[in-house]
């Protein structure tokens, strides 16, 4: 009788979603660049930076699309730009609990959701970021360039031009004087 509860413990651990032993955590190497900027001149577009990204492949099956995040699977993101390293927990908390996660597509990473961000917008953890033209950094789509290579978009939100609030000052000072003119 002792024989048969090994043979019946197989088809329980395939239920239950274990995956084969020989999975491994598996370090990719990241090329970034600023593709798209949001509120400033542009002034960081085309600059660029580096670092990797660990995950345990015992997540994922391999087949479909796939997520993982900081609490299941995703190990470490380490990335170096604008003369700073970030590390995966400095990724911010809306508020949703939730960290940063990577988006795959048949076993291979194609999404970085990773946000660092300043207290400007309010997150429930903020980073500071030392250049003074950066108050936010967005990590996206993931694109193998070689083996083990993967180039990331990157959004960077800039620190608005003092000129911005010195046209919105002009501009709603313009509204409030012809409102007072009388007809």
């Amino acid at each position: 009788m002792s024989f048969v509860r090994p043979i019946l413990l197989v088809p329980v651990l395939g239920l239950v979603g274990l995956q084969p032993a020989d999975a491994a955590p598996i370090t990719v190497s990241l090329e970034g660049t600023v593709v798209t900027t949001v509120d400033g001149s542009g002034l960081t577009l085309g600059e660029t930076g580096s670092g990797s990204l660990t995950y345990d492949d015992a997540f994922l099956t391999g087949i479909g699309s796939e997520n993982i995040d900081t609490d299941n699977g995703l190990l470490d993101i380490t990335f170096t730009i604008f003369g700073q390293t970030f590390v995966a927990s400095d990724d911010v908390d809306f508020g949703f609990d939730v960290g940063a996660s990577v988006d795959f597509a048949g076993g291979i990473p194609e999404f970085l959701h990773y946000i660092v961000e300043e207290a400007v917008l309010g997150p429930n953890n903020p980073t500071e970021i030392v250049d003074p033209r950066v108050v936010g950094i967005d990590f996206g789509s993931l694109t193998e360039t070689s083996p083990g290579v993967f180039s990331v978009d990157i959004l960077v939100r800039e620190v608005p031009e003092p000129s911005t609030g010195v046209l919105l000052a002009l501009g709603l000072v313009g509204l409030s004087t012809k409102r007072r003119r009388p007809n």
